[in-house]
C-alpha cells in the first residue's frame, strides 16, 4: 500500500483537521447511529451489512468525524486493489499503519466493502486475536461472503448490524426541521402533510440519495442506477452473465407477488428456470439486501398453511423500479394497501427479530398479515389503508383459533389516529402507521 492510497482514503491523518473527513451533507439522523456510538465501547468488532447506497459509508464517516477529538480514525476501501494486496500479510498492515497512531485503545479501524477482500473473516478474527486494542469497523454490501465467512472464524468476537434504507420516522424528521417528533399532533392538524409524505414514501422509497432528490425524473435515475449496479457488480458475478435475463425475470415475478404467498413451481414455470435454481436465487435475493421471505404461523396443521413462504422487498422504491410503476397511489387498483404492507413488514422487521415475525393464513383463505411472537404473547398485526372503513374478520377468525386470554393482542396499523376498538371479548388497538415501534 502506498502513502498516496492512505492519504487519498484518511486525509486527516495528515491535516489534522476534521473538515478533511468526507461525511454526507445535509445530514440525516439515523436511528442506527446512536448504537454505533455505544459500540466504541465495546471489544467486539462491528460489521455494517446492507443493500449498496443505505448509507453504511455515511453512517462510519460520521462516526469518525464525531469522534475526531479522542480517536484516531484509519479508513480503508477495498474497492482500491492496491488496499487488497497490503492486507494479504497482517504483519505488513500493522507495520505501515503504526507511525500513524499513538495508542490502539483510542485507534479506530475502518474497513469499508470488506466483501471484496479474499477472506474477511479471517482478515477481522486475525487482527481481533491480536488483542491489540484496536476498535474495528467493518461494512458491507453482500452478506453472502461476509455471513458465511466471518460467522464461521469470528464466533464470539464480532456483532452483525443491518443498516436499512431510510424509516418514514427519519424521512420526515429530516424533511420537517422543525418538527419535534409529535406526530399526533401532526396527524390532527397537519394531516395532509404527513399523508403527502408517506405517500412519496410509498411510491419511491427511502434510499438515501432518492430522498435527498426533489426531482421525480431524477428519484428513478438514482433508482435505475442503483439497480443496474446491483445487477452488474452482484449478480453477474454470482450467476453468471448467462443467467441475468431468468434472474430478471424472477425478481420480476416477485416484485408482482408482494404480500403474497410464493409458488414455487408457477415461478419456475414463468421464469423457465429449473426449481433448484429459483430456490437458490431466492436466497441470492434475500442474502443481498432485496427480499426477505416471511414464515407461515402454524399450531394446527391440518387447516393452516404451514409451508409457503410470503415475499417483502427491502424497499418500495426498488420494487416499483423493477416494475417500472411510479404511479400514484390514488391511481393504483389496490391504492396503498400493498405498498403499506410492504413498509409495514420492514418497520417490523427492523425493530423486532424476523425469526419472531410470521403470517397466518388458513387454507379456507382466512388470513392475518402478521403475526409477532414475542415473550410469550402473540400479536396479530393488520396493515389496513383502504378508504372504506376497517374489516376485523381476519382478526376475529384468529382469536375464535387461538384461546389465550391475554397472552393475545390485537393491532391495526392505518392512516388513523391511535384508538381502542372494542370487539365481543376482546379489544383491538388502531395503530398510526408511523408509530409501528409502539406495538410493544
Amino acid at each position: 500500500m502506498s502513502l498516496e492510497v492512505l492519504k487519498l482514503q484518511s486525509p486527516w491523518l495528515f491535516s489534522k483537521n476534521k473538515q478533511d473527513i468526507p461525511i454526507s451533507r445535509p445530514i440525516i439522523e439515523r436511528e442506527a447511529y446512536p448504537h454505533l456510538l455505544k459500540s466504541l465501547n465495546e471489544d467486539e468488532a462491528t460489521v455494517l451489512i446492507g443493500h449498496r447506497q443505505v448509507g453504511k459509508t455515511s453512517l462510519l464517516m460520521r462516526l469518525i468525524y464525531d469522534n475526531f477529538e479522542n480517536y484516531t480514525s484509519l479508513y480503508f476501501n477495498f474497492d482500491n486493489p492496491r488496499i487488497q494486496l497490503v492486507i494479504d500479510s497482517i504483519s505488513e498492515f500493522l507495520a505501515f499503519i503504526k507511525p500513524y497512531y499513538h495508542d490502539p485503545k483510542q485507534t479506530i479501524l475502518v474497513f469499508d466493502e470488506i466483501q471484496k477482500t479474499k477472506d474477511p473473516g479471517s482478515l477481522l478474527k486475525e487482527l481481533y486475536d491480536l488483542k491489540l486494542g484496536f476498535k474495528i469497523f467493518a461494512s458491507g454490501s453482500s452478506s453472502l461472503k461476509i455471513r458465511e465467512k466471518v460467522k464461521e472464524t469470528m464466533a464470539g468476537r464480532k456483532f452483525f448490524y443491518e443498516i436499512f434504507p431510510l424509516s418514514f420516522h427519519e424521512i420526515y424528521r429530516f424533511i420537517q426541521k422543525d418538527f419535534n417528533g409529535d406526530f399526533d399532533y401532526i396527524l390532527r392538524f397537519d394531516s395532509l402533510n404527513l399523508m403527502k409524505t408517506f405517500h412519496e414514501y410509498l411510491i419511491y422509497g427511502g434510499f438515501p440519495q432518492v430522498v435527498l432528490s426533489e426531482e421525480r425524473e431524477r428519484k428513478i435515475k438514482i433508482l435505475y442506477e442503483l439497480y443496474t449496479s446491483y445487477i452488474e457488480k452482484d449478480i453477474v458475478n454470482l450467476v453468471g452473465i448467462e443467467k441475468t435475463s431468468a434472474f430478471n425475470k424472477l425478481i420480476k415475478l416477485l416484485a408482482l407477488n408482494v404480500g403474497q404467498l410464493l409458488n414455487i413451481s408457477s415461478l419456475q414455470k414463468e421464469s423457465s428456470l429449473k426449481r433448484h435454481e429459483v430456490e437458490n436465487y431466492l436466497e441470492l435475493l434475500r442474502y443481498t439486501f432485496v427480499i426477505e421471505l416471511l414464515q407461515p404461523f402454524s399450531r394446527s396443521m391440518k387447516k393452516e398453511i404451514t409451508r409457503a413462504h410470503k415475499v417483502y422487498f427491502i424497499d418500495n422504491g426498488m420494487k416499483n423500479l423493477i416494475l417500472n410503476d411510479f404511479r400514484a397511489c390514488e391511481d393504483r387498483a389496490e391504492g396503498s394497501g400493498l405498498l403499506a404492507e410492504n413498509v409495514i413488514f420492514n418497520e417490523l422487521k427492523k425493530n423486532f427479530c424476523l425469526k419472531n415475525l410470521h403470517f397466518w393464513r388458513t387454507k379456507n383463505g382466512t388470513e392475518v398479515d402478521f403475526i409477532l411472537e414475542r415473550e410469550n404473547i402473540l400479536y396479530a398485526i393488520e396493515s389496513k389503508f383502504k378508504k372504506e372503513g376497517l374489516d376485523f374478520r381476519n382478526i376475529d377468525g384468529f382469536f375464535d383459533t387461538y384461546h389465550m386470554g391475554k397472552n393475545l393482542k390485537a393491532y391495526i396499523v392505518s392512516h388513523k389516529e391511535q384508538s381502542i376498538i372494542t370487539r365481543r371479548e376482546y379489544s383491538i388497538t388502531n395503530i398510526p402507521f408511523y408509530n409501528v415501534k409502539g406495538i410493544i
